[in-house]
């Protein structure tokens, strides 16, 4: 299980449970601490480098039918649900 450290409080937080957000901490750690150092990464040979905004840039989009059964439902209609 991953968990989340954070230097400055020098304790380990709640766990991480889903993988984007893994990555997404990684990716944050690395650079810094800058949400915006890591859109602005310099390093495309990273293996987790096309993850590392936090979304599945390979997942499909849901259909126009996915998305109406999903408003009826009321769920939430962004694209990473």
């Amino acid at each position: 299980m991953n968990y989340e450290y954070n230097a400055d409080e020098r304790k380990i937080r709640e766990p991480i449970t889903n993988p984007l957000k893994a990555i997404r901490a990684f990716c944050l750690e690395c650079m810094g601490g800058s949400a915006d150092g890591i859109r602005e990464c310099t390093a495309p040979n990273c293996w987790i480098y096309s993850y590392r905004l936090g979304r599945n840039p390979f997942r499909a989009a849901k259909s126009d039918k996915q998305m109406e059964a999903a408003r009826r439902l009321g769920w939430s209609s962004r694209e990473d649900s």
